[in-house]
């Protein structure tokens, strides 16, 4: 099924972090070959998924909260991790560009955004200085939020509930993972997996639609419009992205076609009729 994407996924996958970041503890030995195969996400697997939402975070000013508060509508889930100078600052800065292009979804009233260290070494002391690499600032606190987490055991239990994987590389100082949106309904289920090279606003708009179909807190016209707008796209496993579902197109066309030419033939035969 990834046959085509897998190149993007590589290109996408690698985080690059400063040479003073290298820790003995992540173990992997020095002459090891980056493979970055062995991060990505088993998609077939984990749509469907439920995410950790009792795990506990805190943001830079030590508020603390569970992941699952953020709940009450889609979330976007964003892995990273704070000592990175490359892939992480810019998959959040391309999320938040990519937003400014998103129209009928308002980030903090129609979703929210969660960027979560996977890093055992970062605390809140690392939050704002990721932040400001990048962009983020009070025009997205209303409904993004950026936080470790409050015990780093419940790291691996929080990546493992959505198929996130990663390792450290110690010859190459930096993490391995995969650069990825984790699109989240509001029972916490994973809905879409977006990778930062491919979304567009398109695309996280569709995500966005996918992830809040049937949640009670909607207002019926915008479930209409969430749900007519799924039914236009069709996710490209292919591609990574999402495109226009032509045979939708097309059958709806022959449709129309059908019924037009049934009503032509009706009406014609009534008035050959009288005649």
């Amino acid at each position: 099924m990834y046959t085509g994407f897998s190149a993007l996924i590589a290109i996408a996958v690698l985080s690059l972090a400063g040479a003073d970041r290298a820790r003995a503890e992540y173990g992997r030995t020095p002459d090891s070959e980056i493979d970055p195969s062995v991060v990505i996400i088993d998609e077939d697997a984990f749509l469907g998924a439920k995410v950790y939402r009792d795990a506990r975070l805190l943001t830079f000013d030590g508020r603390e909260f569970a992941l699952g508060d953020m709940l009450s509508r889609p979330l976007v889930l964003i892995l990273s991790y704070f000592g990175c100078d490359g892939a992480c600052p810019t998959i959040n800065s391309s999320l938040r560009k990519t937003l400014g292009g998103v129209s009928g979804y308002t980030l903090g009233r129609d979703f929210n955004v969660l960027t979560v260290s996977f890093d055992k070494n970062d605390t809140i002391d690392n939050i704002q200085m990721f932040e400001r690499e990048a962009g983020l600032g009070a025009a997205e606190r209303a409904g993004w939020r950026v936080a470790v987490l409050k015990d780093p055991a419940e790291i691996e239990r929080l990546t493992g509930s959505v198929g996130f994987k990663f390792f450290w590389s110690k010859r190459d100082k930096l993490f391995v993972h995969s650069s990825v949106y984790v699109f989240l309904s509001p029972d916490g289920r994973v809905t879409r997996y977006l990778y930062s090279a491919a979304a567009g606003p398109r695309d996280v708009e569709v995500a966005l639609a996918e992830a809040g179909l049937g949640n009670p807190g909607k207002s019926k016209v915008r479930d209409l419009t969430d749900l007519l707008l799924v039914a236009c796209y069709s996710y490209n496993f292919k591609e990574g992205r999402y495109t226009l579902n032509y045979p939708l197109f097309i059958a709806s066309g022959s449709l129309a076609g059908g019924l037009a030419l049934i009503g032509f033939s009706i009406v014609y035969s009534k008035k050959k009729a009288r005649r």
